[in-house]
């Protein structure tokens, strides 16, 4: 038996792409933030640090439900297609195609990845929300 492959798109890459470039600009963003806002001594004594976390906090919850929305949607095409990748799949890169128990079984290792993106994402806005309440009572 012959194996197939599900053959890169355009635009698969160039979402993939894009995707790459978005994180590498909100890593590097919130680096200069982060500098700007502890290194300045003027404007430190005006700073306030517990609204800050907890924004960050927020924002962040919200990206880890995003990919949890999207690794779930994702799994459920797998499941309804019993194929990996499904047929009408962007993707970036030459995948071997899975049928039958093996498409189910990396179905449910997507799945799993989305409850895992959900629960890191309540984790750090607990987390955000922990070190606000502390860092109130500090100051």
């Amino acid at each position: 038996m012959e194996t197939e492959y599900h053959q890169a798109t355009t635009k698969g890459k160039v979402i993939f792409i894009s995707l790459m470039l978005f994180g590498i600009t909100l890593v590097l963003s919130a680096e200069h933030l982060a500098t700007t806002l502890f290194e300045n001594t003027s404007f430190t004594s005006s700073l306030n640090l517990p609204q800050i976390v907890l924004l960050f906090g927020i924002i962040s919850f919200f990206f880890y439900l995003f990919g949890a929305s999207f690794l779930n949607k994702y799994s459920k095409r797998i499941i309804q297609h019993t194929q990996y990748p499904p047929p009408d799949s962007n993707i970036p890169f030459k995948v071997k195609i899975l049928r039958g128990e093996k498409a189910l079984k990396q179905a449910k290792h997507i799945h799993f990845g989305s409850l895992f993106f959900t629960f890191l994402g309540f984790v750090k806005l607990g987390a955000a929300i922990y070190f606000y309440t502390v860092l109130t009572e500090i100051t």
